[in-house]
Parts: C-alpha cells; sequence; structure tokens
C-alpha cells in the first residue's frame, strides 16, 4: 500500500488533549489535483504508533475515534460522520482501527479525525484516507512504518 501525503490527516500526531482533530485534513474541494472518493469504497485508517495509555491505570478506558467532516480546512465546525469506541488494551502500537466512508457522505469539503480520550489519556497515531480493501495488504513494522 502506497500512502501519499495528501491523503494522511495525522501524522504521528500525539494526542494528549481530551478532544483533538487531526493535525491535517483531507481536501475534496481542491482542483488541482482534482481530489474526491469516487469508484471502490474508501475508509479512515487509524494506526497508533505509540500505544493508548488510560488515565485510571487500567487498560478499559474508552478511546473514540471519529471520521468527520467540515466546511473549514482546520476542522472548526465539524460534523461526525462514523466514530468507533476502542479500550486502551485494544490500542496497541501498530493495530489498525478502520472507519468506513458511507457512499451518501461527505457533504462537506473536508474529511479528517476526531480523538476523545479521558482527561489525561494519550496516544500517538498516524491517519489516513484509502480504499477499504487496502486494509487486507496492511502491516505495521517495529518501527511503526506501515506498509
Amino acid at each position: 500500500m502506497i500512502l501519499d501525503a495528501y491523503t494522511r490527516v495525522s501524522n504521528a500526531q500525539a494526542v494528549t488533549a481530551s478532544d483533538t482533530v487531526s493535525t491535517s485534513s483531507y481536501d475534496m474541494g481542491d482542483v488541482t489535483p482534482k481530489r474526491r472518493l469516487a469508484g471502490e469504497p474508501m475508509a479512515l485508517f487509524v494506526v497508533p504508533t505509540v500505544a493508548a495509555a488510560g488515565d485510571s491505570g487500567t487498560s478499559a478506558d474508552a478511546f473514540v475515534i471519529s471520521l468527520i467532516q467540515s466546511p473549514n480546512a482546520d476542522l472548526s465546525a465539524y460534523t461526525t460522520i462514523l466514530s468507533s469506541t476502542r479500550t486502551a488494551a485494544a490500542l496497541a502500537a501498530g493495530t489498525l482501527v478502520e472507519i468506513p466512508v458511507p457512499f451518501d457522505f461527505p457533504t462537506a469539503r473536508y474529511l479528517g479525525a476526531h480523538y476523545d480520550l479521558g482527561a489525561t489519556d494519550t496516544i500517538t497515531v498516524t491517519a489516513w484516507l484509502a480504499p477499504r480493501s487496502a486494509a487486507q495488504a496492511f502491516l505495521a513494522y517495529a518501527k511503526g512504518y506501515a506498509v
């Protein structure tokens, strides 16, 4: 699987605040090159590059990862499309979280990710948009490289 910078919305992003959006957004309105989601079913893929750590000291802390859309490039005024809730134990480094992009979305220009953690929870993630079929070929390496 080949990833390019245009499809990546988080690049080893350290998430330490309880309510954080991805550092980048995917612009579907850019005309050069035209970026749109068409043809093959797409998904937001999120991979922890540093395992999740919960504030209660247990592995049961909840982490909510969401696919969001916004009319703004900085992802302000976003709406949630779909979410996935995982425990800290389920978010070890190198695990893959897949959130499908529904066919009737997006309806706003920018796509991104939203991370909702507990007050002192932490995680470091890399996230990107890609065809859903790419999940079958995903491999995580010890250094956090994805192929």
